[in-house]
């Protein structure tokens, strides 16, 4: 918002219109002293007054002073805009998208190193995910739900148990003797 103007549009419009219909151009500082308003304010008005009528090339005219301020204003904005649409922009792009498919690139390597030909017709499925959904991506740990804390990291884990395999299980999973399985030795 633009301040209030100390002097009101019509004592601007009587000053200049003194100072040009003055036959020998009075001094600016004794016409100004007369209407009670600074001589610098003054010699400003006529100065503009001047460009407004086309006598001088030094200062824009109103009507292009007030565009410029327009399209100065318009000009910001864009600006703004366009920061907005870049930061957007970013963080789009920095996040990977669930819905995106993966490329053929990705998956036809998969099916080769699989053991899978594309030559002979057959379609490769990608790899199963893993818990965080993604098989390239590392699981994250998960906070609990009902303390807020990740669970803590044990500097020596141990694996987890082997599955039973054919040549050793029980009879309940794999066919071979109870006492050559781990699960059933395990499980009592």
């Amino acid at each position: 918002m633009a301040p209030p103007k100390k002097y009101p549009d019509e004592l601007r419009a009587r000053a200049v219109r003194l100072y040009r219909e003055s036959d020998p151009k009075p001094v600016i500082r004794r016409l100004a002293g007369q209407l009670g308003v600074h001589p610098e304010a003054l010699r400003n008005w006529i100065r503009q007054d001047e460009a407004d009528r086309g006598e001088r090339d030094d200062r824009p005219t109103a009507t292009e002073s007030k565009e410029l301020r327009r399209l100065r204003k318009e000009n910001a904005e864009l600006k703004r805009a366009n920061e907005i649409l870049k930061t957007a922009s970013a963080f789009f792009a920095a996040e990977p998208d669930p819905t995106r498919r993966r490329s053929r690139s990705s998956s036809s390597s998969f099916a080769t190193a699989s053991g899978s030909s594309s030559s002979s017709g057959s379609s490769a499925s990608p790899p199963p995910p893993t818990a965080a959904g993604w098989p390239d991506r590392p699981t994250r740990r998960t906070a609990n739900a009902r303390t807020g804390r990740s669970p803590p990291r044990s500097p020596t884990s141990t694996p987890p148990p082997a599955a039973p395999t054919a040549a050793r299980g029980c009879t309940r999973c794999c066919g071979v003797g109870v006492s050559a399985c781990r699960a059933s030795v395990s499980s009592g």
